[in-house]
């Protein structure tokens, strides 16, 4: 019996080796698919609201007197989402509420977007405002 089994294995592995089934479709001739195209994914992804909450909450951390170029990573341990905070400007006071231009990148399940907005701070902590895409593609 395992004659048979170990024959019949010997057999079927043969058979494939011969066909010579291609792994590598360029070394194999096929021509691609017409009419495929690469697709990237658009920034209207939505973001988790969390992540944007952690986003908010690393501006905390950036020291008053950073400047333009300061960066921070974040991670939400909620969502897995992690990315980078970095500052654009340094602090300017915009009647008397202490704002800064930035970048920020999102690292989640559908990959790394980035975005660039402004960052004021107020009574409940800092605000984004102005945050749009930094371009339209998955990095």
């Amino acid at each position: 019996m395992r004659i048979a089994a170990f024959a019949l294995l010997a057999l079927a592995t043969t058979g494939c080796a011969r066909l010579g089934l291609p792994f590598n479709e360029a070394a194999a001739g096929n021509e691609p698919v017409r009419g495929a195209a690469l697709v990237s994914a658009r920034v209207s992804d939505r973001v988790d609201p969390t992540d944007w909450l952690t986003v908010r909450q690393t501006f905390g951390r950036i020291p008053a007197a950073a400047g333009a170029g300061t960066t921070l990573d974040w991670r939400n341990a909620l969502t897995n989402s992690a990315g980078t905070v970095s500052l654009l400007t340094a602090a300017v006071a915009h009647g008397g509420t202490l704002c800064r231009g930035f970048t920020a990148t999102i690292n989640d399940l559908r990959g790394i977007r980035r975005y660039r907005g402004q960052a004021c701070r107020g009574a409940d902590g800092w605000q984004l405002s102005g945050v749009v895409p930094d371009d339209g593609t998955l990095l």
